[in-house]
């Protein structure tokens, strides 16, 4: 799996405000994992994504970044 659009902060339309690069997680996240999740039935926050059964047990998967390397996109999935 690839994502796409990594590329350095861009400027917006007017003024010379500038956009933060997107993180890859980020993207990652907004392209593959919520409409999978989403299509499932899982309710999001952030990176945090939420299925309540009937009985009220829960499933919750957590996307969270590292910072141990500024050029590697490292995660775990909680």
């Amino acid at each position: 799996m690839t994502v796409d659009n990594l590329g350095p902060a861009r400027r917006r339309g007017r003024g010379d405000a500038l956009l933060k690069p997107v993180s890859s997680l980020n993207l990652l996240v907004k392209q593959h994992v919520a409409p999978m999740l989403k299509a499932a039935g899982f309710k999001r926050s952030g990176r945090t994504f939420r299925l309540v059964a009937d009985n009220g047990d829960q499933a919750v998967l957590g996307f969270a970044r590292h910072y141990t390397d500024p050029g590697a996109a490292v995660f775990d999935v909680s």
